[in-house]
Formats: C-alpha cells, structure tokens, sequence
C-alpha cells in the first residue's frame, strides 16, 4: 500500500480510489504486469516524437516520482505543436484530478479548433 501511494495515487488517496486501483490490477496476471513493467523499462519514445505532426497536450503531475518534469522538457522539444500543462497531483494525474485535467484537456481541445463547443 505505501508504493501505490507513494508512487501512483499519493497519500491524499481515498479509499475508494485504493480498493479501485488494486480491483484494476487484480483484473491481469501477475505474468502481464510483469511483461507490462519490462516493456515500460525499454521505451525510448523520444525517437518517433519528431513524427509527430498533430498538436499534443502533455499532462504533467508536478508530485509525479516516476516520471520526472525533465521529460516533459524533452519531449517538448522534440514535438513541434506542443503544450504542458500542469496539476498539482501524483503520477495517476486523471484519477487523483479528473476535473482539472478534463478542464486541461477541453481548453487544448477548443484552443487548437478541434472542439468547437464545450462539453
């Protein structure tokens, strides 16, 4: 429990959104987790980023201790059409913040004309 707060959900985390996280996890074998784990450690996204040619929206959690602000940095430069938003919130940004990162998402949404309403 003190590595999913720590890491994932933050120590703020209800109780309802632990027993959700840990429902999740138990929904996959601890053979996919593992294989899941693995293949997170060998991605270097960094190298396709430049073949991005659509407006990206980075979500950055600034409690995030898995992924530092560094990479937001470098993906950044690499992405040409490229926004960072950030929300106070640990590494499971739309489950701790789901309201701010809808707003987040909306305003990127409306502000590069692929929205025209708000939801």
């Amino acid at each position: 429990l003190w590595a999913v707060k720590y890491f994932l959900l933050g120590n703020g985390a209800s109780k309802q959104l632990i027993d959700e996280f840990y429902t999740a996890i138990g929904l996959v074998s601890i053979k996919t987790l593992a294989f899941r784990l693995k293949e997170i450690l060998k991605v270097n996204a960094c190298n396709c980023c430049a073949d991005i040619l659509v407006p990206t929206l980075y979500i950055q959690a600034n409690k995030d201790r898995l992924v530092g602000p560094q990479e937001a940095q470098v993906i950044g430069h690499a992405v040409a059409d490229f926004d960072l938003h950030q929300i106070d919130a640990p590494h499971m940004v739309l489950q701790r913040q789901p309201a701010l990162s809808y707003l987040a998402i909306r305003d990127f949404l409306i502000s590069h004309k692929i929205l025209t309403t708000e939801l």
